[in-house]
This record gives structure tokens, C-alpha cells and sequence, in this order.
């Protein structure tokens, strides 16, 4: 679902439950502000991105959503405030990468009890103070090679900020 600046709603993926294939994309609709229509999905085999979703403040109507089989990212979405409505994502098996979304505040939305597999990458979000969400602590703990966090507002301007809140 990229590339429909036209496009109004995503009214009739009601009944979407999962997306079994490699890639799930949502971009470039500036027009959605609502992803509700969402509701129903549990979980994405592959990649899931989001991003150039100019309308969107947050993630409500993924709250069904808990699992991601590889990468998730979320960038270059100028009006997101927040994660809520991802609070039910208990896993993604690959990378984190949130970057480039000018309004995005904090991360505490996030499950305290997510399992990121590989990287948490954070990085050019001007107004991201609050990095030290759960998922990002614990790996900042345990693997904190695998992290990388820069040049968002003070707090989340790098690691060392971040595991300062954290512990």
C-alpha cells in the first residue's frame, strides 16, 4: 500500500489478518490519518515498513499487530507523535530502525516486553527526548553494539544519554 497519494482510507482490510508474504509497505498516502481499518492484523511474515505518512500522529488501529518476521521500520513520518497503538508488538525477528520523523516525542508506547533480534537504530528525530523505553534498555544492556542512537533532541542524543535514563 505505497505510492496512492489519493488514496482516503483503508476501509475494507477489515478482515486482514496476516500478510505472509516478503515486504508489507505503507507509505506515501498523505491523505490516511486513520490506519483502524488495521484492527485485525496480528502479524507480518516479512518487512514491514511505514513510512512518508504525513498525516499520521499514531500507530492506532495496529494494536492487533505481534509479530514482525524481519525488519520494521518507521521513517520520514513528519506528524507522528508517539507509538501508541503498537503496544500489543511482542516480537520483530530482524532490525528496529526508527529515523527522520520530525515530531516523534518518545518511545514508551513501545511493549516493555518487545524482542528485537537484531539492530535498534534511532537516529535524526529533532524532537525525540525519551529513548529509554524497555526494548531499548534491555538491549542497550545486553547487546549494546547492536544500538545505535544519534542526532535526535537531548536525552536521545546518543548512547550514552539514553543509557544514563535507562540505568
Amino acid at each position: 500500500m505505497q505510492h496512492n497519494p489519493m488514496l482516503q482510507s483503508y476501509e475494507g482490510l477489515n478482515s486482514l489478518q496476516k500478510v505472509k508474504g516478503d515486504f508489507f509497505y505503507i507509505s506515501d498516502s498523505d491523505r490516511i490519518k486513520d490506519i483502524t481499518p488495521l484492527s485485525n492484523l496480528d502479524s507480518i511474515n516479512g518487512i514491514f515498513q511505514i513510512w512518508d505518512m504525513d498525516s499520521l500522529q499514531n500507530f492506532s488501529g495496529l494494536n492487533g499487530l505481534k509479530h514482525v518476521g524481519a525488519d520494521l521500520s518507521i521513517f520520514k513520518n513528519k506528524h507522528l507523535i508517539s507509538f501508541n497503538g503498537l503496544d500489543s508488538l511482542s516480537s520483530v525477528n530482524g532490525a528496529l530502525r526508527i529515523y527522520e520523523n520530525d515530531d516523534l516525542t518518545n518511545l514508551l508506547d513501545l511493549n516493555s516486553d518487545l524482542n528485537v533480534t537484531g539492530q535498534i537504530v534511532i537516529y535524526d528525530n529533532p524532537s525525540l527526548k525519551e529513548c529509554d523505553a524497555s526494548v531499548v534498555c534491555e538491549k542497550l544492556s545486553s547487546f549494546p553494539e547492536t544500538v545505535i542512537i544519534n542526532n535526535n533532541d537531548d536525552g536521545c542524543d546518543g548512547k550514552e544519554e539514553v543509557i544514563e535514563f535507562c540505568f
